[in-house]
């Protein structure tokens, strides 16, 4: 896969993106999921952007949306100098305003510090400016799987 890179030599938000959900598929534990909903930066014709918008696809949502048990939190990615748009602005918003807390991250290590500050279960992960991904020793994924269930009845 090519890696892009702006004139002012930072990433793409493509690439951006890219290297969060490779490290979300492997950071996230049960029952922790995530996704990106299909709403920006693809080159579909225009029938098939009105047909999901008449399915309900709603302009603006963040570009990963979490959900784990009691929580659900939206992660907007940009570059840099990348700033949200007016749709976005107004999605992120009314978000809010529904519980649902949205931030923006400009980086890998962004991600991975803001999901640190939540509940969300994860592997421990290596943040030195390059992000390095190690499963946890069987004891380690043992003690994260018991503290995922809770306690037993």
């Amino acid at each position: 896969m090519a890696s892009y890179l702006k004139l002012n030599g930072d990433p793409s938000e493509d690439d951006l993106q890219t290297k969060v959900a490779k490290m979300l598929d492997f950071a996230l534990l049960p029952p922790a999921i995530w996704f990106h909903p299909p709403n920006g930066g693809y080159a579909l014709p225009k029938h098939a952007w009105a047909k999901l918008l008449r399915w309900g696809l709603k302009k603006g949502l963040p570009d990963c949306l979490f959900f784990w048990p009691g929580h659900v939190l939206g992660i907007e990615l940009k570059a840099r100098a990348g700033r949200p748009s007016s749709a976005q602005r107004d999605m992120h918003a009314r978000l809010t305003a529904a519980g649902v807390p949205v931030y923006v991250c400009r980086s890998e290590d962004e991600v991975i510090a803001l999901l640190r500050r939540t509940s969300i279960p994860m592997r421990r992960l290596h943040m030195d400016g390059a992000v390095s991904y190690h499963a946890p020793t069987t004891d380690q994924a043992g003690a994260q799987a018991a503290a995922t269930r809770g306690p037993q009845a």
